[in-house]
This record gives C-alpha cells, sequence and structure tokens, in this order.
C-alpha cells in the first residue's frame, strides 16, 4: 500500500505496516462488510490533501495526523460510513482544516466524522448546511473554537436534540463565531433559549417561526419510531411519547426536529390534569397533552405523530 502513495502518508504507512496489517485481518474476520481495496483507495484519495495542509503549518504534525486520519478511515470503512456526506467532510472540510488539525488532530477527525454520521442517522438534519457553516468557519478559529462551534451549527442544521448543549457552548463565543454558527447574535440567545420557535433570521431581528402545528415522528411500518399512536409525558421540559413498546425522547424548534430513543427518563407528568384548552378542540379525537416550554404538545387517537402546536392556554 505504502509504494502507492508518498510523503508523509507513505511513511506512515511503512512504519506501521504490521500493526495496520493485523488491524485489517482482524476486521476482515470479524466485519463481512469490510473491504481492505475500499479502505486503501480512502484512504489514498482523501487522506493527501488534508496532510498537505497541516504540513503548511509547520513541520512535526504530520506524522500525527496522518495515524488519527488512517485509524478513523479504518473504523468508517469497516462501518460502512466513509460515504456520502461523511466522505463529503473528508473531501472538502478537513483539508480546510490544517491549523485545527495540528492542534487536536483526534478530535477534529472525530468530531467531523461524528457530526457527519450523526445527521446522515436523522432523518430531519441538514449535513450539507453544517458543511457550510463549518467551512466558513474554518479559516477563522482555533481548534476549541471550532469544536464548539460545531456542536451549535449542528443544532442550526436540523439536530434539535442538541439544543440546550448549543445555547450553552454558544454563550462565551465571540460573537462573529456566534454569527457563523446559529445565524444569531449574542443578543438573541436569550431570546432562543425561552422560546424554542424564536427564529434569529425572521423578520424584525427575529421571531417565531410560523404558527403552524409541527408533526413529529410517525408509523414503525413506514419508516418511523412508534408502533401505536403515544401517549405523552414529560421529564422536566422534555418531551416524552411512550407507544407500548418503549419510551422516546420528542425534540422540536425552528430549526428541526428529532425523535430518540429515552433511557431512564422520569416522568413527572401523563398528560396534563384536567380537561384540555379549547383551542385543541380541533385536534380530532385527543389521546393526550402535556404543556411544554414551546407551548401545547399533543397527540391523537388517528395519527402515530406527535403535534407540536407552538401555542399556550
Amino acid at each position: 500500500m505504502a509504494g502507492l502513495i508518498a510523503g508523509t502518508l507513505a511513511g506512515h504507512l511503512e512504519a506501521n505496516r504490521d500493526a495496520l496489517n493485523q488491524r485489517v485481518l482482524e476486521l476482515q474476520r470479524s466485519s463481512a462488510g469490510f473491504e481492505p481495496a475500499a479502505f486503501a483507495a480512502a484512504i489514498g484519495e482523501l487522506v493527501p490533501p488534508v496532510l498537505e495542509a497541516v504540513e503548511a503549518h509547520g513541520d512535526g504534525f504530520g506524522s500525527l495526523v496522518a495515524q488519527a486520519l488512517v485509524d478513523a478511515a479504518l473504523e468508517l470503512t469497516a462501518a460502512g460510513l466513509l460515504d456520502g456526506p461523511v466522505r463529503d467532510g473528508w473531501s472538502g472540510l478537513l483539508p480546510l482544516l490544517g491549523a485545527q488539525l495540528a492542534e487536536e488532530p483526534r478530535r477534529i477527525v472525530a468530531a467531523v466524522s461524528n457530526a457527519l454520521v450523526n445527521m446522515t442517522r436523522n432523518l430531519g438534519a441538514r449535513p450539507e448546511q453544517w458543511l457550510s457553516i463549518m467551512t466558513e468557519l474554518a479559516a477563522t478559529t482555533d481548534a476549541t473554537t471550532f469544536l464548539a462551534a460545531g456542536q451549535a451549527a449542528a443544532w442550526r442544521a436540523g439536530m434539535a436534540a442538541y439544543r440546550v448543549d448549543a445555547l450553552a457552548v454558544a454563550r462565551p463565543l465571540d460573537p462573529a463565531v456566534v454569527q457563523m454558527a446559529l445565524g444569531a447574535s449574542p443578543e438573541q440567545l436569550g431570546a432562543m433559549a425561552s422560546d424554542p420557535w424564536f427564529d434569529p433570521g425572521g423578520s424584525d431581528g427575529g421571531g417565531p417561526a410560523n404558527a403552524a402545528p409541527v408533526r413529529v415522528g410517525s408509523f414503525r411500518g413506514f419508516g418511523g419510531p412508534f408502533v401505536r399512536p403515544p401517549l405523552l409525558a414529560l421529564d422536566g421540559d422534555r418531551v416524552i411519547a411512550m407507544d407500548g413498546d418503549g419510551e422516546f425522547l420528542v425534540f422540536a424548534d425552528a430549526f428541526g426536529s428529532a425523535v430518540v430513543r429515552a433511557g431512564g427518563t422520569a416522568a413527572t407528568a401523563i398528560s396534563t390534569q384536567g380537561p384540555p384548552p379549547a383551542l385543541l378542540d380541533d385536534i380530532p379525537e385527543l389521546l393526550s397533552w402535556v404543556l411544554a416550554p414551546g407551548g401545547l404538545v399533543v397527540s391523537s387517537a388517528l395519527s402515530h405523530a406527535v403535534i407540536f402546536t407552538k401555542v399556550r392556554p
């Protein structure tokens, strides 16, 4: 393999040939889908441009970055994940991160790869938007700032479950970085924290995204998470949906929505007690409802979706 590749990568492969060959053999035995030729082709195509960018920032970092890239490429190829948006991140974004990779090679490679893997698994996420944001941030951030901004940008790109953590990491960032990562000014972060539907890009400096209800989730037989119409509960401020087969955290805000299988939740209310508000009269066969920070959240016996109404009683 090293004979087909020059420079720092060839040196790394030659120096670690025995250990790498052993790992390849182990993966051939344990992973039916692993193809050594695909792994060799991936590192031959994707790794050299990244190493060139790193070496442009000074000597002494190329070997460390090569090791991080080869190790990650091996794991991703074995899992069948070095494709689609993940491959786009390796080919388009990583070569722009020479300075950041020189600081934190393993963390940067893992963060970019994991973010894109997670987005490909979330049907509502927009990995192409995240890549566009992070490409803009690449030239102006150090490794620590890039990683924090990446968390915030993932929320903006549709990873609704990241909202609380994204707001927390965004607050200490430079205003210009906040603007690039979230499309918001630091002054708008408070409104975004108090109202999940606050759209920082709205007219007059921001406002509710729109008044239309948002439906999250669907029947498992059609690719959704729920086997039957779910009952709703609260775990603190978080919405829990229970379909008799499991418990799920359900998220929705101005940037997107998500359903995540829950573990160890502590539901505090199985639907709100008392009669439902009159504004829910139009929900056919109302099954359950809870009051979350963004408004009333309801479920119907006629639907497998959780409905976020964006209004309060």
